[in-house]
């Protein structure tokens, strides 16, 4: 009938069946971004559009796999290598420590995500989800959390004492007293280092991030200012 009236083919069914793609991801932050009252508005937005993405949730789980390998390989090392270093015998004790205490870290964080996600995918009212949580209960979480960051902070630095001043130690002689294990120590020395390396390159992502926002949010009242100016 289609054919006999000239009328061309309708292509309803196959773009039903069609499999979704990552333009509707750009096309929901764009409806985001026009739709948004500020930055801010804009932001959150776009962190709810981001998180309700599976690929990205399945980045997200990889790469928490990944980081989870380090604080089992610190309990690991420090555990088997307990009485293997005499030059420094608080070094296997600090990576048996901190191991665990980032396990628990990280616990606290993947279950904080887990609810947040819980709420960006419900229609429920958000008042209502922090009632059903409990008001109590967050606030006791937070501090406990707040109060395990302090003490991994702490527990860092005096594990940057404890493997950087016996640096290098003996590794040949078992029973000299300035031994340790090679592989133990050197794996406590390149996770201490790694991590100033990281957040050192933070620390320039953020400064660069500062300053591409300040010449982003300049540009823009100057684009103002001469708009104004031929309104004028």
């Amino acid at each position: 009938m289609a054919a006999e009236s000239g009328s061309p083919p309708s292509y309803e069914l196959s773009q039903k069946d069609a499999p979704p793609s990552y333009e509707s991801i750009s096309d929901q932050i764009r409806k985001a971004k026009e739709e948004s009252t500020g930055t801010k508005d804009f932001a959150q937005s776009t962190m709810k559009i981001i998180c309700g993405s599976a690929t990205v949730l399945l980045v997200c789980v990889t790469m928490l796999g990944l980081v989870l390998g380090i604080p089992v390989a610190m309990i690991v090392l420090g555990s088997w290598h307990l009485d293997d270093c005499p030059a420094e015998s608080l070094i296997p004790i600090y990576l048996i420590v901190s191991g665990v205490a980032t396990l628990i870290n990280l616990l606290f964080t993947m279950g904080g995500c887990q609810r947040r996600l819980k709420k960006v995918k419900s229609q429920q009212d958000p008042k209502c989800d922090e009632e059903d949580d409990g008001g109590k209960k967050k606030k006791i979480i937070g501090c406990f959390s707040s109060l395990l960051n302090s003490f991994l902070f702490a527990w860092f630095i005096a594990g940057n004492v404890w493997i950087y001043q016996i640096y290098e130690p003996n590794y040949t002689d078992p029973t000299a007293a300035d031994y340790c294990d090679k592989t133990l120590y050197l794996f406590a020395f390149w996770v201490t280092t790694v991590s100033y390396i990281f957040m050192g390159l933070a620390l320039c992502v953020c400064c660069a991030s500062c300053i591409a926002c300040c010449f982003c949010c300049g540009k823009k009242s100057d684009q103002v200012s001469d708009t104004e100016r031929g309104g004028q």
